[in-house]
C-alpha cells in the first residue's frame, strides 16, 4: 500500500485546465498486489478489491485515472468519475479528433458515436 502527494502545482491548476484534476485530494493511495501462482488469482484479487472498498470512505470518491483498469475490468462509471466534471468536455474532444475510437486501449473515453472499432 502506498500514498503519494499530487504536488503543489497539480493542486493549483484549475479543474478545467487539464483532463484530470486532483479535485482537492491531499494524497493518492494505491495498493499494488502481485503473485506468481495463477491458482491464487481469486483470493488475491478478492483481498485487493476488499481493501479498496474499505478505503473508499476515506477518499474523495474518485480515482486517479492511471489507477483505474480498463472498462472491461472496472466499468465505465469509475472511468467517468476519475475525470469528474471534465468528462463531457473530453467526450467532445474525442468526437472531434477520434470519432472511430482508434485510441481505445486505455481508460477509454468513448466518442458519442463509436465506430467499428468499438
Amino acid at each position: 500500500m502506498f500514498f503519494q502527494q499530487p504536488g503543489n502545482t497539480a493542486n493549483l491548476a484549475d479543474d478545467a485546465a487539464t483532463a484530470f484534476s486532483p479535485q482537492g485530494a491531499l494524497c493518492e493511495w494505491g495498493c499494488l498486489s502481485s503473485w506468481l501462482d495463477p491458482a491464487a488469482d481469486d483470493v488475491n484479487v478478492r483481498w485487493t478489491r476488499e481493501l479498496a472498498e474499505l478505503m473508499r470512505p476515506f477518499t474523495t470518491g474518485s480515482d486517479y485515472v492511471n489507477q483505474v483498469a480498463l472498462e472491461t475490468d472496472d466499468g465505465s462509471e469509475r472511468i467517468k468519475a476519475a475525470y469528474g466534471a471534465n468528462y463531457e468536455r473530453l467526450v467532445a474532444v474525442k468526437n472531434e479528433y477520434d470519432p472511430t475510437n482508434l485510441f481505445r486501449p486505455n481508460q477509454n473515453i468513448k466518442p458519442d458515436s463509436v465506430g467499428v472499432h468499438g
